[in-house]
C-alpha cells in the first residue's frame, strides 16, 4: 500500500502502525534450491538493479518463502533514508558511469513553466515525489523564484 500524505498526525488505539519505510517496495520469493527472484510492485527485476540481493538466500537455507517488503537504505541512526539511494544513483552506481568533474556547463534559457506538485524538499533541494500538473501560461518566467514554506503555527 502507498503512503498518503495528510496535513495533521493520526493516532487511534483502535489502529496498528507501521513504520514508514522510504525506499522500494519489492516482493521476494526464494525458492528450495536458492533460486531468489525479487521484483517490484510492477512487476520489474530488482536483482539487476541490486544484485548484491541475490545472496539471501544464504540466510534461509533449505527455505522457500515469499517476502513483501521494502529495500531501504539506512542513515546512522537506523533510518530510512531515500536521499542516500538518490544519491548513490547520482553517483553513477546505478547507472554504470560517474558524471565527469569540471564538465562543460551549457545553461538554458527557461521558456516553458510547469506546475508541480511534490510532497517535499531534499536537503539538496531536489523535488520528492514530483507531479507534473501542466504548464503554466499564466506567468513568465522571471515571476518564478525558489520558495522555503513557512514554519507552522
Amino acid at each position: 500500500m502507498l503512503a498518503t500524505l495528510v496535513d495533521a498526525p493520526f493516532d487511534d488505539d483502535e489502529w496498528l502502525f507501521e513504520t514508514k519505510w522510504d525506499g522500494f517496495r519489492a516482493l521476494c520469493t526464494i525458492a528450495p534450491g536458492g533460486d531468489v527472484r525479487m521484483i517490484s510492485r510492477n512487476g520489474k527485476d530488482f536483482l539487476g538493479r541490486f544484485p548484491e540481493l541475490a545472496r539471501l538466500h544464504a540466510s534461509f537455507r533449505g527455505t522457500s518463502l515469499l517476502v513483501d517488503g521494502e529495500i531501504v537504505a539506512l542513515d546512522r541512526y537506523q533510518r530510512s533514508d531515500f536521499q542516500r539511494w538518490q544519491n548513490a544513483e547520482r553517483r553513477g552506481t546505478t547507472f554504470g558511469y560517474a558524471p565527469k568533474q569540471h564538465a562543460h556547463i551549457h545553461w538554458a534559457s527557461p521558456n516553458l513553466i510547469a506546475e508541480v506538485r511534490f510532497s517535499e524538499w531534499t536537503r539538496d533541494r531536489r523535488l520528492r515525489h514530483p507531479v507534473f500538473l501542466g504548464l503554466r501560461e499564466d506567468k513568465s518566467a522571471r515571476e518564478v523564484s525558489f520558495e522555503m514554506p513557512l514554519p507552522r503555527l
